[in-house]
């Protein structure tokens, strides 16, 4: 995991030195091309540059080596234990978010993959479709209000902001890595949660590599985006897409009710309706035909023939389909519809 507590000495030391010293270099990186939250990039591109030269002298080659001689069975296995250990910190933070149904996933994720997942090794809770929402302290002030301020560069730890590396000390007293007594555990568990992140990650720094022309503008914007996403601060313009899922509000569907009868054309709409001209040649006469005798009493009428179109529906109501459910569970009982129907 990126916060762990191998680098908890480095994280509670190196943390506010680099906060109090970016404060001091702001206003460095001024002009019409200086990105407006990134007023510290001169520093920040040279602690990237450090990171990236120890990240291909260390990092990068462990997680290698790893990738190749750990079969993959094994990966997945500690991938997904230092994951159930995040959801645990990630209910503590839902609920401090006031997020009720992140934080009952959360919850139920932790309880299921520990008690039948053999410790979190075993991904029971996804193969149960509970949803996942990964959370850390930084987010949880984001939602609290506080703005993220000027983008950082941490030594070691990457990319980050003034408030995400305020909340890092907090993020390394809530990560269960640190509950163990035992230094060489915590320490041996910590670097392979490091090893295994940087794993999962080699085949995005392989694409960049090959791609992106600036790595730290890429990293900068993505995070940036990313936080913000989470936090919810983003542009919201209230226009869903199909692909989002959106459905009408049926509110609305319901204010928007058919034209009354006032408002259709008067006697013209059947004849607009299957009207068809007569042919040519026919002429005036053709056109007027002699009226139908008038039925005699006791007498059937004759009916016309109905058309598919114009049959009944079973039971005289309108056939409704899939997409009319929500309707149908709305007539056994008032809002059970709907509720369904956003589910």
């Amino acid at each position: 995991m990126k916060h762990s507590g191998l680098f908890g000495l480095v994280r509670s030391g190196v943390g506010g030195a680099v906060v109090l010293t970016g404060f001091l270099l702001a206003g460095c990186a001024t002009g019409p091309d200086a990105h407006p939250r990134d007023p510290l990039e001169p520093w920040n591109r040279g602690v990237f540059r450090f990171n990236d030269a120890i990240d291909r002298a260390f990092l990068k080659p462990a997680a290698t080596v790893y990738t190749k001689a750990t079969p993959q069975f094994a990966q997945k296995g500690v991938r997904n234990f230092f994951s159930n250990l995040g959801d645990a910190w990630s209910f503590v933070n839902s609920m401090l978010q006031f997020q009720g149904q992140e934080a009952v996933n959360s919850f139920f994720r932790f309880a299921t993959n520990t008690v039948f997942g053999l410790g979190g090794v075993l991904d029971v809770a996804t193969e149960a479709r509970i949803p996942q929402s990964k959370q850390d302290f930084g987010l949880t002030l984001g939602r609290w209000g506080v703005s993220s301020g000027p983008y950082l560069v941490l030594p070691i730890l990457g990319p980050s902001s003034v408030r995400d590396a305020v909340a890092l000390p907090v993020d390394m007293k809530g990560n269960p890595l640190g509950a163990i007594n035992d230094a060489q555990v915590r320490n041996t568990l910590s670097g392979l949660g490091v090893i295994s992140h940087r794993a999962q990650l080699l085949p995005v720094t392989d694409l960049m590599d090959q791609t992106v022309l600036d790595p730290y503008d890429f990293m900068r914007d993505a995070y940036l985006q990313q936080r913000d996403a989470r936090t919810g601060k983003t542009e919201q313009t209230g226009e869903a897409t199909m692909d989002e899922g959106y459905e009408p509000d049926l509110q609305d569907q319901d204010n928007a009710k058919p034209p009354s009868g006032k408002d259709l054309p008067s006697a013209q709409t059947p004849l607009e309706e299957g009207y068809e001209p007569p042919l040519e040649g026919e002429g005036a006469d053709a056109s007027v035909q002699p009226a139908a005798p008038a039925a005699s009493a006791g007498s059937e009428v004759e009916k016309p023939s109905q058309t598919p179109e114009m049959l009944p529906s079973v039971s005289g109501q309108t056939p409704h389909y899939w997409p009319a459910v929500p309707q149908l569970f709305e007539k056994l009982s008032p809002g059970l519809g709907e509720n369904l129907w956003k589910r």
